[in-house]
């Protein structure tokens, strides 16, 4: 994700914490330290030579660019 996506959907993406894992208490979570999270797993890819696909507008629409 962007650090403009995260900054405008930071509140929706909180709202999935618990999608795959429960999380009792997130409220150490800040869109500020999503940002830094995010930036190492996409530093940590792109140093691996493994492509990604940055979430900038819509989440579906590229989530959906991936797989055609």
């Amino acid at each position: 994700m962007s650090d403009e996506y995260i900054d405008s959907h930071f509140e929706e993406i909180k709202s999935h914490a618990s999608d795959i894992e429960t999380r009792l208490d997130d409220s150490y979570c800040t869109a500020e330290q999503m940002k830094q999270d995010n930036h190492q797993v996409i530093d940590g890819y792109r140093s691996n030579g493994e492509q990604i696909t940055l979430i900038t507008e819509n989440y579906d629409d590229s989530i959906r660019e991936v797989f055609d």
